[in-house]
């Protein structure tokens, strides 16, 4: 059981790097481009939709973390 008067770290590992922010990015200018060319819309509501759940995963998880816990 872990001892409750330790001080509590961060985590080490980033999840939001310059690489990943730039992949998201460059997701939406395909999408965007794919669409402006071609007129098809499901490349955009894929891109949208995955956004979409993604940050809807990302506050549940985080509002799940944030709640103390007597263990």
């Amino acid at each position: 059981m872990p001892d409750p008067s330790e001080p509590k770290t961060k985590p080490a590992r980033r999840y939001w790097t310059p690489w990943h922010i730039a992949a998201v990015v460059l997701a939406f200018v395909v999408a965007i481009l794919i669409f402006r060319f071609t007129g098809d819309a499901d490349v955009v509501l894929a891109v949208g939709t995955g956004a979409g759940v993604g940050v809807i995963a990302w506050l549940l998880a985080h509002f799940h973390l944030s709640v103390p816990r007597d263990l």
